[in-house]
Parts: C-alpha cells; structure tokens; sequence
C-alpha cells in the first residue's frame, strides 16, 4: 500500500508590488529578474498582480491614477518582461482607491477602473506574457455586484481572449459575476471568466 501524500502542484502566485511592507518596493530588475528565475524553478506558470495602485501609490506613473507616489521604472513592464524571457504568464490588477469604498461609493470606483483597464491596455497589450485581468474586492456580496461586473464588461470589450481571475472569498460574488453583460447585453463570462470556485461546490 502507498501510504505517501499525494499534494496538488502549486502552480501560480501573487505579487503586491505596492506595499510599503514588502522588498518590492526597494527591488531592481536584477532583484526581479532572480525571482522570476526561481519561480520557473519552482514550476510557477502563473503570476498575478494583485493591484497596480492602492491609495496614493502605483506601480507607475498614471495619468488615470495620478498618485503621487510610483515607481521611477515602471514595475509593471519590468514584471512583463521577466515573465515574457521565462514563459509564465501575467495577469494584471486594477487599483484600490482606498477612499471610495469606504462610503460605498461604487460609481466613482468603477469610473475610475474603466479609464485604467484602457491604459492598461494601451500600454502593455504588445507584451505576450499579459494574459488577462485579476479583479480583487470583497466587502460585501451584494454590494461588490456592480463594480466586478462593471469592469468585467469593459475588459471584455479590450480582450475577448483573455481571462478574468476574479477573487473568491465570498463564493456568492461568482454567482452575479457571471451574468456579466457586455454593452450590447450579450453574457461574456464564458471568454472572460476563469471559475475559481468548482461548479460542482457551488450545488452543495
């Protein structure tokens, strides 16, 4: 009998790359350029970018975000071409205003994201490695309806072929998120959602 533990492969990670607590903030390419060699290593296809921009910081300097806080060397493409040179795939964050949720100002919040996923695209849908979109949030199931299937829609419009991670804690967000529309009222979970959480739980 084979009494060793079968685990699952870990095959994907996060980076913040935002966060005054973390050595991102004080890497440099070559910092970058070694960890991207260790998660090849570690059999990693797969990284996400948690947010680009949280509060007054950002990963660059954004006309959309307009912090004043950023990376001289815009971190995202440092991050694209590292994942590009090893082969993984990148999937981006959007940004945490950390100033309209607190009073549940969803509008103001989605606005914002709009005009981001289109520089986002704008500037970064030439390297490979971007493969899609990662969308973070979890105040309240009901209340985070709108801005995940707001911006699910609009990143539909950009990148029909790309896949949308969509944070989980709280299993019911999945359920609204994917009667997504887009403008035309046509679903776009199908192409742009990655399920997260098994069709098979959500019976349970």
């Amino acid at each position: 009998m084979d009494n060793k533990k079968k685990f699952l492969p870990i095959s994907g990670t996060f980076i913040d790359g935002i966060c005054a607590d973390i050595p991102s903030n004080n890497w440099q390419r070559e910092d970058w350029a070694l960890q991207f060699d260790t998660f090849k290593q570690d059999n990693i296809d797969t990284v996400i970018i948690i947010r680009v921009g949280f509060a007054d910081s950002a990963m660059y300097k954004s006309e959309v975000m307009k912090t004043t806080l950023y990376d001289d060397e815009d971190l995202v493409e440092i991050l694209l071409k590292e994942a590009e040179r090893v082969g993984i795939n990148l999937y981006i964050g959007l940004y945490d205003t950390h100033y309209y949720w607190a009073f549940n100002d969803w509008d103001n919040e989605v606005a914002i994201n709009k005009e981001l996923i289109h520089e986002l695209y704008e500037r970064y849908n030439k390297f490979s490695a971007f493969k899609g979109w990662y969308m973070s949030g979890t105040e309240t199931v009901f209340d985070f309806y709108q801005p995940i299937t707001e911006n699910v829609s609009v990143v539909a419009k950009y990148t029909e072929d790309a896949i949308t991670l969509i944070e989980t804690q709280v299993r019911e967000i999945l359920h609204h998120a994917v009667e997504a529309k887009d403008e035309n009222g046509n679903p776009v979970y199908e192409n742009t959602i990655q399920y997260a959480i098994l069709k098979k739980e959500w019976a349970q």
